[in-house]
């Protein structure tokens, strides 16, 4: 794992993705793609954000209006991996989230590598802390350093936890997070319905 505050390596991949990724990391993706390209092809489409898919299905298709209308925020994802050793706090769940009435920058923090030890050596703990919710964007102007700091601030002040990181990495996930309104399901019940006639 590389020093604080650089990217890449090791922990890379599963940063990448918001909450789940390949085991092998994202290069499975393309493998699959070039195995069965027309299934796996069509999933990936099913599988993009509101926005995206709009733009393919194009102004023809009634359902595109339809997902414009679908909200979205930013998150920062803020992956730091520790050695184990070096923590005075037990991982015996999956995670902790943070209700906005903390007042809190952060909104999430996950244990990864206790959800799925795969993504970090032996005598490693790779820990993900979220950033962002509707209505708190401000975090979009802040520095990766300075994103890192907060979620460090942040999870010390609910746990206690102040070892310093051997590796960090901040992943931006832009308009990544979907918004679900009440009357949701009333919303994107026609486009449910439309996948047959597009």
């Amino acid at each position: 794992m590389r020093s604080a505050g650089k990217s890449g390596g090791a922990g890379a991949a599963v940063g990448k993705s918001m909450f789940l990724s390949y085991r092998g990391g994202l290069s499975e993706l393309i493998a699959r793609l070039e195995e069965k390209p027309l299934d796996q092809g069509a999933r990936f489409v099913q599988g993009s954000g509101a926005a995206s898919l709009a733009r393919l299905l194009g102004e023809r298709i009634e359902a595109s209006s339809r997902l414009r209308k679908i909200d979205y925020v930013s998150v920062a994802n803020i992956a730091l991996a520790y050695r184990t050793a070096d923590l005075n706090i037990s991982f015996e769940r999956s995670g902790f989230l943070v209700p906005r009435k903390e007042g809190k920058r952060i909104t999430a923090c996950t244990w990864s590598s206790t959800k799925r030890t795969h993504v970090a050596p032996e005598g490693q703990t790779l820990l993900r802390t979220y950033i962002g919710r509707s209505g708190a964007q401000e975090w979009t102007s802040m520095s990766d350093a300075e994103l890192i700091e907060e979620a460090r601030r942040g999870r010390r002040e609910l746990t206690g936890l102040d070892a310093d990181p051997r590796w960090s990495q901040v992943d931006r996930c832009l308009s990544a997070m979907p918004q679900y309104p009440v009357g949701h399901v009333i919303t994107v019940l026609p486009i449910e319905r439309s996948k047959g006639q597009t």
